[in-house]
């Protein structure tokens, strides 16, 4: 404790802090206290405060969608670790037991809870058999309690008007494994609807979106403003939908630019982190790390339009367009090759009336010079549109393969990879 309270104090925000004022904060952290000699200690159990965000993200659904009495209902429901009575969770929060059942009820329709209901008999000695249709009996002199799931309790109801005088409860708990997995598919729903309403606006308002600015006026500039306004509000929803998805899934992702150098931190030092900036200048670790391959998405798609021909259809020798930032676009593709020939299609800007994907299906190879950023989308757009990557190799040039391809055996089969210094002489 003695050297995390040092360490607080070392920051000027941590100067104001009090000893107490730190442990109370450790503990609402989820540290677990301990004690190593006779020195106070503490340790981060990360998993314990990923379960504590979990439970939080769950209990402001139900408060959102319920209200504040479900959401007192739920909060000691998910604390408890046995099943609780209906009057006993009523009196408890400070419900009405009417209301109580109706938000128990309606939690354990939408799947938020499980219910059990418990039966409690005095068998007759004609009656025999109820044994076989129950998952649980307790013995109490000449009384047998009964436990059924809801689905038996119809059969049960049915026997028990031969077998005697009955009493029945509602019995309810939470079950975190199953509950997290119910939520998790409803986030996946949600943030597809959302994804499917942004691009029906879109595509909606085509006409508008296109116009020139000077030409949004009166109606057209309203109908603009209300797009602008229902784009804004559906992506913000999706953005916090998605830091919710993350809650519930074992994989934490980092993003960047913080996350390169999270190697040199202790907390993360264990942690496999997915980079699409795959650069081990900036962290990067091969064998550990994964490399995310970074695509180019147009928005509200879920991939670039398929235009790719068939191989005898392709009458585009090889095609490159884009910035000519990098050795190899600037000396070996535009200095020699930039609109210079018409089988080999180089571009720095794309002519207005050219389609970036559809010359890449109309292309045999597909040019993937590296530039001066590590990542690239190219060599997958390529593969989308069934056109050979070209990758570009040389002992002075910085060469660009992408680390997402290297640990797939079959991918020099499907790329092709030159020498950088013989480019401007070999016609590919």
């Amino acid at each position: 404790m003695d050297t995390i309270f040092e360490g607080v104090m070392k920051s000027e925000a941590g100067r104001s802090m009090t000893l107490e004022r730190v442990r109370s904060s450790l503990i609402q952290l989820g540290c677990a206290p301990g004690v190593r000699g006779a020195a106070e200690s503490y340790s981060v159990d990360l998993k314990n405060i990923i379960e504590l965000v979990q439970n939080d993200e769950l209990e402001s659904i139900i408060l959102k969608r319920y209200g504040k009495e479900a959401y007192r209902i739920f909060r000691l429901l998910s604390k408890s670790y046995h099943l609780l009575e209906t009057d006993k969770i009523s009196d408890t929060t400070f419900v009405e037991k009417k209301d109580t059942a109706k938000i128990l009820y309606q939690l354990w329709k939408n799947e938020y809870l499980q219910m059990e209901t418990l039966i409690l008999l005095r068998v007759s000695k004609k009656f025999q058999g109820i044994e076989t249709c129950c998952s649980t009996h307790i013995q109490m002199g000449a009384i047998k309690i009964y436990v059924f799931k809801w689905s038996t309790a119809s059969v049960v109801m049915k026997l028990n008007l031969h077998a005697g005088r009955q009493t029945q409860f509602q019995l309810w708990k939470v079950t975190k494994d199953t509950l997290w997995g119910h939520v998790l598919n409803e986030m996946y729903h949600s943030a597809l609807n959302l994804s499917l309403r942004v691009a029906y606006e879109l595509e909606q308002e085509q006409e508008i979106i296109q116009l020139p600015r000077e030409k949004r006026v009166g109606a057209l500039g309203s109908r603009f403003e209300r797009l602008r306004k229902v784009r804004i509000l559906l992506e913000s929803s999706l953005m916090k939908l998605d830091d919710a998805i993350m809650v519930y899934n074992d994989l934490l992702i980092l993003v960047a630019p913080s996350v390169s150098y999270a190697n040199t931190s202790e907390v993360f030092k264990n942690f496999i982190r997915v980079l699409c900036n795959a650069n081990t200048s900036e962290g990067f670790r091969p064998g550990t790390d994964v490399s995310l391959p970074e695509v180019n998405l147009p928005f509200g798609k879920l991939g670039p339009a398929l235009l790719g021909q068939a191989p005898n259809n392709r009458p585009i020798l090889a095609f490159f367009a884009l910035w000519a930032h990098g050795n190899i676009r600037k000396i070996l593709l535009f200095e020699h090759w930039k609109e210079k020939d018409n089988e080999v299609l180089i571009y720095e800007r794309l002519p207005p009336d050219r389609n970036y994907t559809k010359l890449m299906g109309q292309s045999k190879f597909c040019l993937c010079p590296g530039g001066y950023e590590v990542a690239s989308p190219r060599a997958v757009e390529a593969i989308h549109a069934g056109c050979v990557p070209v990758m570009f190799w040389g002992p002075t040039i910085w060469a660009f393969v992408p680390a997402h391809f290297e640990p797939i055996t079959g991918f020099p089969a499907i790329c092709l990879v030159l020498r950088a210094c013989g480019l401007p002489i070999c016609h590919l």
